[in-house]
């Protein structure tokens, strides 16, 4: 049986929020006597909040593949080659990452769907709790609006303080969290 796997990820470069990690897995009947059959896929999301994007490394690339490694290692079956968008990981399973992957490929577009739908919609749920950032309109990416609230607000504890106009307003934030703010102390 082989089992192939294809990562995305999405949210990477927000300001705020989780970056989503989304995939599927497939298994393959391959004898030599049939034309090989797909057994079954299966699909998974992880999250990882802005706090542990920022504690991993305070750059969003390192964070994110350390995530995909981890998440590919936890499946089972274990795959026997990986499809990746972009980012090359340290596995040792033969893997082919693609540039521009769902520009390319029809499958990583696709597996990009929920991850992307998944994050715009929680946005949306965060957009009620911290109104003033109009999260719905601009889903946490940079955006006037955004940086305008951000300066008049400060960053809220979902905010990545791993981007410099974040941080830069953190400091005068009455919502920033201390561990985070430690974290960005000599920057």
């Amino acid at each position: 049986m082989a089992v192939s796997v294809l990562v995305v990820f999405s949210g990477a470069g927000p300001w705020i929020g989780r970056e989503i990690l989304a995939g599927f897995q497939q298994q393959f009947n391959t004898t030599r006597q049939a034309l090989p059959t797909l057994l079954g896929t299966h699909w998974w999301q992880r999250a990882r909040p802005a706090a542990t994007i920022d504690r991993i490394n305070i750059y969003i690339y390192e964070a994110s593949r350390l995530a995909m490694k981890m998440a590919i290692g936890q499946l089972q079956p274990a795959a026997d080659f990986v499809l990746v968008d972009a980012v090359p990981l340290d596995l040792s399973v033969p893997q082919e990452p693609l540039i521009q992957g769902d520009e390319r490929c029809h499958a990583i577009a696709a597996a990009s769907i929920p991850a992307k739908v998944y994050r715009d919609r929680m946005m949306c749920e965060w957009d009620r709790f911290y109104p003033e950032y109009g999260l719905a309109n601009h889903k946490g990416y940079h955006a006037p609006e955004h940086m305008a609230a951000i300066r008049r607000l400060g960053p809220t504890p979902l905010h990545r303080f791993s981007f410099a106009p974040v941080r830069q307003y953190a400091f005068h934030s009455p919502l920033a969290r201390q561990e985070q703010m430690e974290m960005f102390a000599a920057v």
